[in-house]
């Protein structure tokens, strides 16, 4: 099993899935689509995580007024059309106990808040836990509360690699800078994953897309993605990742299919 941020236990989303008592653990029937499955996760909650940080800036009324503030611990400054996010080299501790160093730079053409404004943004010397992530992530304002989010070579570790192209829909929240209470957005589109250093790999469709409440401890409240696994060690080759998590609690039901067998793992997450 390569190195993940998760340690211990199975950790299932990228801000922490965990085993519940009673649940296979890896190693046994259905371990490589269950390691697949969580490198998905873990990126793509580290993506997630990433969005939320550049959005949360960017509409920030300190920044928007004075080119400065700070989003959960980070030092966000704004020079031109130049946004830095710094976690330091030494590091910053999140609301979510991870530590983040080195720094999210990003250029914002146009205005990220009016309709056709862009922001692309590059990691430098950027890691979660001591473990580096490098990656590249495109947001574009398309109006009526509507972004596209393109997350391109998202490598964990060198473990593992994400592309994404997906459409965030805001519920509420967006044009009220100063309150994230009222903050809930859906996310839809398609994203795979590749496990570096060998043939194995999964394919995503949110067929119901992913449900976003910032008021929930956990982010995610509720949505579906289909999966569609590949590679010569893979024997499950369809599934999907329920998020059972209505009324802010923190599950998620993995199913795993082939044609013979079917298997399915309850997880809990701390939060996306």
């Amino acid at each position: 099993m390569k190195t993940s941020i998760f340690k211990g236990t199975v950790l299932f989303l990228a801000l922490g899935l965990v085993s519940c008592e009673g649940e296979e653990l890896l190693g046994g029937e259905g371990s490589v689509e269950q390691q697949l499955s969580e490198y998905l996760l873990e990126a793509e909650g580290i993506a997630n995580n990433l969005y939320n940080k550049i959005d949360l800036a960017r509409r920030d009324s300190s920044f928007i007024n004075t080119d400065s503030t700070t989003i959960d611990g980070a030092v966000v400054t704004g020079n031109q059309d130049t946004i830095t996010i710094d976690f330091t080299t030494a590091g910053t501790y999140g609301s979510d106990g991870k530590l983040r160093k080195g720094m999210v730079k990003a250029v914002e053409t146009g205005s990220y808040l009016m309709v056709g404004g862009k922001i692309s943004a590059s990691l430098l010397n950027f890691s979660v836990d001591d473990v580096p992530v490098t990656g590249d992530i495109e947001l574009q304002n398309q109006g009526n509360d509507s972004l596209t989010l393109k997350v391109t070579g998202l490598s964990v570790d060198n473990a593992y690699r994400l592309n994404s192209d997906k459409g965030i829909k805001w519920v509420a929240g967006f044009s009220t800078f100063q309150d994230v209470n009222d903050d809930i957005y859906r996310v839809g589109g398609d994203s795979d994953l590749e496990e570096l250093g060998t043939n194995n790999g999964i394919g995503v469709v949110f067929t119901e897309s992913l449900l976003y409440d910032r008021t929930c401890q956990f982010g995610v409240v509720s949505g579906i993605l289909d999966l569609t696994l590949s590679g010569d060690s893979v024997r499950y080759n369809s599934g999907s990742i329920d998020f059972i998590a209505n009324d802010c609690n923190n599950a998620v039901n993995l199913t795993i299919t082939t044609g013979d067998a079917t298997l399915n793992f309850v997880k809990t997450f701390s939060g996306f």
